[in-house]
């Protein structure tokens, strides 16, 4: 009788093992999925920054008639001479 109460705690025992081996095992996977999902999210967001940054470089490159290296603060003082003049442009018309 006592050896069956043995074999049935071992076995009882290799159970709660497995359980609990179980459960770690799904927790850490559920935690790599987020953490990779939260890097991949992250990622692209900073893409599609970059990439709204980019364009509205790119927009000003276009807007403005001097080269990339004589900009300094009058930027929006060349845009707006641009503005003005495709306005005027756009009145003769």
């Amino acid at each position: 009788m006592k050896m069956q109460t043995n074999e049935h705690r071992l076995k009882m025992s290799t159970e709660k093992i497995k359980h609990f081996y179980f459960t770690v095992t799904v927790s850490l996977s559920c935690f790599f999925l987020l953490l990779l999902f939260y890097g991949w999210y992250t990622l692209r967001k900073r893409r599609n920054q970059s990439l709204t940054q980019q364009s509205i470089a790119s927009f000003r490159r276009r807007t403005n008639n001097e080269p990339r290296s004589n900009r300094g603060s009058n930027t929006s003082s060349n845009f707006d001479k641009h503005f003005q003049q495709s306005l005027l442009l756009n009145s003769r018309i």
